[in-house]
Order: structure tokens, then sequence, then C-alpha cells
């Protein structure tokens, strides 16, 4: 799955070659690619989880196939900017105020493998639940802001809000979202006695299968 993940990580940013030819603002190639990266991705957690597939080397390689797979989902997004004059799912709301949320999320899971390297020797991450909320709302946050494009507005129930005033919504839910389980990880990092990157919550004290030094 970590290799499938990472061809279709490369495949990502070719496909808005399709965005110069159709001038679409995603395009099919692109749906194609992404949702079989999603796939691969929920597909490689459920196989983990029932094989036991929890060892330390696994857990690098899925990582680093997810962080591959969204640097060529960012990539594309960059490309397909540049290749349109309006871009509406990075134009919308504002890339200054989207990228400084990014960052601060980003800084902070930062200094919580800094925490984890210091205390235990792991740069290492912890897979909770609210993590894995995060990241399926990430996986599904394209597909919901392509479908409120194509929404009419007699359909909301305010018949104030418009598509744009939706997409805002939901990008502030996804924020929160994983603004919560960064905070949360965090905290686990800096409270927890004994490494456990599979800890499931800050309220959860069960230590399944904890990784040692």
């Amino acid at each position: 799955m970590n290799l499938i993940r990472r061809v279709l990580a490369g495949l990502l940013p070719l496909t808005a070659l399709y965005l110069v030819v159709e001038k679409e603002t995603l395009g099919l190639p692109f749906w194609i690619v992404y949702l079989l990266g999603c796939c691969t991705i929920v597909a490689g957690d459920i196989l983990a989880r029932k094989w036991n597939l929890r060892d330390e080397s696994t857990i690098k390689r899925n990582n680093i196939s997810n962080w591959m797979f969204a640097a060529g989902v960012f990539i594309f997004l960059i490309l397909g900017s540049i290749f349109e004059n309006k871009f509406v799912l990075l134009l919308f709301w504002g890339l200054f105020t989207f990228m400084v949320c990014f960052l601060c999320v980003i800084f902070v899971r930062f200094i919580t493998r800094t925490i984890c390297e210091i205390r235990w020797g792991k740069f290492s991450g912890i897979h909770t639940i609210a993590n894995k909320v995060a990241g399926y709302a990430l996986m599904l946050f394209l597909p919901a802001i392509a479908i409120i494009e194509r929404l009419p507005n007699s359909i909301f129930f305010n018949k104030g809000l418009s598509q744009t005033d939706i997409e805002i919504y939901v990008t502030w839910t996804l924020i929160a979202i994983y603004a919560v389980a960064t905070i949360e990880e965090l905290v686990i990092a800096a409270s927890m006695k004994q490494f456990d990157p599979f800890r499931k919550s800050l309220f959860c004290k069960g230590n399944d299968i904890a990784v040692n030094q």
C-alpha cells in the first residue's frame, strides 16, 4: 500500500496538466488518483490493525507515504492556482490565513515529536483517535468543497448563505478538528510515563503495545 501511495503521490502533480487542456478546476484525472490514494490510506489502516503491523519501521514507512501523498496534493493545488486565473479551492477564503493555521499545526506537531525524541529517543507522533478523525476529515475536505461548489443556493436553509460561506465554515471546522487533535497529542506526549505511539486518547490510559527504547 505504501508503494502504491508513493506512486500516486508522484502522479498527482502531473494531473494538473489536465487543467491546461480542459480548463477545469480539478478534473477527472485528479479525482481518480486522489480517491485511489485515499483508498490505500484507509485499506492500509485496516490491514495494519488486522495483521497487527505496529512495529516502528512500518509506522515510519506509513508516515512517509502519507506525507508524500499530502505533498502531491499540495503541489497540485499550487500548480492549479498558476494554471487558472480563478482557482476557487485556494482563493475562496484566503491562502494567507490558511497557511498561517497550517504552519501553526505543523510547528506544534514538530514540538510533539521533539518531546518524544528527547524523552524516549523516538521522533514519532501519537496515533490517537482524534488524529485519525482529523486525517479522514482532511481526505474528505476536497470532495466536500467540490460538492458544495455544485450545489444550488436554494437547498440551503439560510438563503443568505452562499457556497463561499459554507466553504469557509467547512474549512474552519477542519482546522478546529486538527487543532484539537494536535493539542491533545502534545499533552499526551508531555504527560505519559511510557512511550505509547498507539495511545487512543488523553482519557484512555491503556497501553496495549508500548514501544520501548
